[in-house]
């Protein structure tokens, strides 16, 4: 069978809560993804919705580009704890990743991506 492609199981997916803390506030939320990076990327693009301030589209879209290419690196001494930043219209923004709940391998899939995604 030389044509047969090999079905892939489906990714499991965890809750990730992601902390922003920028301009003075903190802002909260959380999304079902398959690792820190995802999670990322799926975050980004329900920020403008998030309320937090400055934050449209375009700025969005801008912010998802510069977190794909500074990927979230695990926290020291913690487990399941990333943590990444960038500039947001001038002002520094800092994020930290939380696996909140994993379903069953999310944590060593998390792991395994963070560690694709910095190399």
């Amino acid at each position: 069978m030389s044509g047969a492609r090999r079905r892939r199981r489906p990714a499991k997916s965890g809750l990730f809560t992601i902390f922003l803390d920028h301009r003075g506030g903190t802002y909260m939320a959380q999304v079902r993804a398959t690792s820190p990076v995802s999670a990322l990327t799926v975050w980004a693009r329900q920020l403008p919705s998030q309320g937090v301030p400055g934050i449209g589209e375009a700025t969005a879209a801008t912010f998802a580009e510069r977190l794909r290419q500074n990927p979230p690196v695990a926290l020291n001494e913690l487990v399941s704890a990333w943590s990444t930043g960038s500039v947001i219209r001038g002002a520094y923004a800092l994020i930290n990743i939380i696996l909140t709940r994993e379903d069953d391998n999310t944590a060593q899939q998390a792991v395994e991506a963070v560690g694709r995604a910095s190399s």
